[in-house]
């Protein structure tokens, strides 16, 4: 047997292996899914092709992230109206859903630097659902709510889990910040009071908190 005939039956049981195994991928993700009563070929896509890469995928995927930020570092222009970071930003998420920092930075660029707030929104709302304790995104996503949208109660639920799961004085404090706030956009004033004085225990020194609770008191009377 030729080295040519070699190489076509090595080539056929690798295509073999690699149907077999993405038939039984997408044969679970339907069966699954059935059970469930959805099925989008947007997930099934992302299931099969993360299935088939494997570890490669999140190497990939921290490759590309490296890549943006070699390209962030490089870029000369307003980085803040730039889109063409994007697909990289997207293609890293897809690749691994894990990434947190590509997701927190691709909602925030999309939110508020490119004024597509519902994108950004639903995009940091997919990092949440893949990533629920990550205080990173929950804050952004509480600080796009505050900010952006206007959901005073989406932000103080958020801000709220932020504080929580974050072990980082700076992002504890900045929480704070959206709650206290929120709490004053929606009227609720000793709730606000609660988060700025809980703010002064975390920094004492604090000048807006100290500000915000005599204003809110001011408002009760």
């Amino acid at each position: 047997m030729g080295k040519v005939d070699k190489k076509i039956i090595f080539l056929i049981i690798i295509i073999f292996a690699c149907s077999v195994f993405l038939g039984n991928e997408i044969s679970n993700y339907r069966q699954l899914t059935y059970e469930l009563n959805y099925f989008t070929f947007e997930d099934m896509s992302r299931k099969v092709i993360t299935g088939a890469l494997g570890e490669f995928g999140k190497t990939l995927a921290s490759y590309i992230w490296i890549k943006s930020d070699f390209y962030w570092h490089e870029y000369s222009g307003d980085w803040r109206s730039e889109q063409e970071i994007m697909p990289l930003i997207k293609m890293v998420t897809f690749l691994d859903p894990t990434q947190t920092q590509a997701y927190d930075f691709g909602g925030y660029q999309l939110a508020m630097n490119l004024k597509k707030v519902k994108e950004g929104a639903a995009y940091l709302k997919e990092g949440l659902k893949n990533n629920p304790e990550s205080p990173e995104l929950n804050y952004t996503y509480a600080f796009i709510s505050f900010k952006k949208i206007k959901n005073y109660h989406a932000a103080i639920e958020y801000g709220k889990r932020a504080f929580t799961l974050s072990e980082d004085k700076a992002v504890k404090m900045d929480s704070l910040r959206i709650i206290y706030n929120s709490y004053a956009e929606l009227g609720n004033y000793p709730a606000a009071i609660y988060a700025a004085d809980l703010m002064l225990k975390i920094n004492p020194q604090d000048p807006a908190a100290k500000w915000k609770i005599e204003l809110y008191k001011n408002k009760l009377k």
